[in-house]
């Protein structure tokens, strides 16, 4: 039971730019569906436990409110962490026109 619980807690989230947060927080909910986790502070507990770094500094620092209910925590997180589906198109492209780029030089 241990070895399942710990293969489906999420990694922890940090909030570098090469991390996705839908994808971090879709995780979380699936392990919340795993673990019998009932009270909204005991998720709250959690989630601020598994945020590290950067992200763990972005959490401490939230207004009381946005913080008071896990429905609150995440349209907080997605508002900071998710990035918007045209911004993830540019990096993208960014990437794959650098590498093209590189390989004209040579």
């Amino acid at each position: 039971m241990l070895l399942e619980e710990r293969m489906l807690r999420p990694a922890p989230f940090s909030g570098r730019a090469d991390e996705d947060a839908t994808e971090f927080w879709r995780r979380f909910q699936n392990y919340l569906k795993f673990q019998p986790i009932v009270a909204d502070a005991d998720k709250l507990r959690l989630i601020k436990a598994i945020c590290i770094d950067q992200a763990a500094d972005w959490a401490k620092k939230l207004e009381p409110n946005k913080c008071a209910t896990l429905y609150a925590f995440k349209q907080a997180f997605e508002s900071r962490w998710v990035k918007p589906a045209l911004l993830k198109f540019r990096s993208a492209r960014e990437m794959f026109t650098k590498k093209t780029d590189a390989r004209r030089e040579r």
